[in-house]
């Protein structure tokens, strides 16, 4: 009690769930696996309800400590976490810790939860193109995407069962060049892959799973 400085005492509670906030699920739209920027996720849990609601993200490897504000109504068993697309150089492809944070109603001082796992992965932003092969049956590509690629890592297009690499980049990205040897005709799905973790080029929630038209076109 802050004007006695008493503690309270023991609480009890008549239920098996503790009356800690925990986060238990993250979850991507569209029953996807990963987060893209821009992405309206939800996390899912209970005692997440109250003031000042914020989201951390963490990545040792990029040095990534970050308070987004939590999106959607002030809801006990859920808060929404949207990355903004325009801080595609703060939040590189990679997994991160997801925690949050919040001041619960009649309480004075924040309180933390538990930590959980959020992949976030690279979106290509100029398709679909059509391209025309060279006279030796070769394609040069340009490919947006978000977030910025850091240098340091790897990074491959990848078209049908074709694997490409880059032209050599030496600063943070968001294009590249890709030139494809010796390529058919067709219109191979692409995919970007990023220190393992790839572009979605399916949407789950569709019943039966569709394509998302992620396409290049090669003549």
């Amino acid at each position: 009690d802050p004007v006695s400085g008493r503690e309270r005492g023991v609480v009890v509670t008549p239920s098996l769930v503790p009356p800690l906030p925990t986060l238990e699920a993250v979850l991507p739209p569209d029953r996807q696996p990963v987060v893209r920027l821009g992405d309206a996720v939800v996390l899912e849990g209970h005692h997440l309800d109250g003031t000042e609601r914020t989201i951390t993200l963490r990545n040792e490897r990029h040095g990534v400590d970050a308070a987004i504000a939590a999106s959607g109504p002030d809801a006990a068993d859920r808060m929404g976490l949207v990355i903004p697309v325009a801080s595609a150089s703060a939040f590189p492809v990679g997994v991160y810790d997801v925690t949050a944070r919040m001041v619960r109603p009649g309480e004075s001082v924040a309180r933390s939860t538990n930590r959980l796992a959020c992949i976030v992965a690279p979106n290509i932003t100029n398709l679909p193109q059509n391209l025309v092969r060279d006279g030796n049956g070769d394609v040069q590509c340009t490919i947006t995407f978000t977030p910025q690629l850091r240098p340091g890592q790897r990074v491959a297009l990848l078209l049908g069962d074709r694997e490409i690499l880059p032209e050599p980049f030496a600063a943070p990205t968001a294009s590249l060049t890709f030139i494809a040897r010796d390529m058919p005709p067709g219109a191979p799905l692409a995919r970007l892959r990023i220190d393992g973790i790839e572009s979605p080029v399916a949407n789950r929630a569709a019943t039966p799973p569709t394509f998302y038209d992620h396409r290049i076109t090669i003549t």
